[in-house]
């Protein structure tokens, strides 16, 4: 769903690969880890709030299908 150029709703996914988007989004269900591929690595469990910022190269090691409530926006965020 979108409103203006906000993207948003309820996304459900197992383990992979991604480049991101400028995205923010509250962990629902499901549990795992994705490292950056920087050397960082969040971890991801229900009631967790993340921040990915556009261009992350991340690869999604999930233990237990995730569930995600997300919001994106193109351009950059803007603090």
């Amino acid at each position: 769903m979108a409103v203006d150029a906000t993207q948003f709703g309820i996304w459900e996914a197992g383990p992979g690969f991604d480049v991101d988007v400028d995205e923010v989004f509250l962990v629902l269900a499901g549990s795992g880890t994705v490292p950056f591929e920087v050397g960082s690595t969040i971890e991801l469990r229900p009631g967790f709030l993340v921040r990915l910022i556009a261009g992350d190269r991340t690869t999604w090691n999930i233990t237990e299908r995730r569930r995600k409530l997300y919001f994106s926006w193109p351009g950059p965020f803007v603090q």
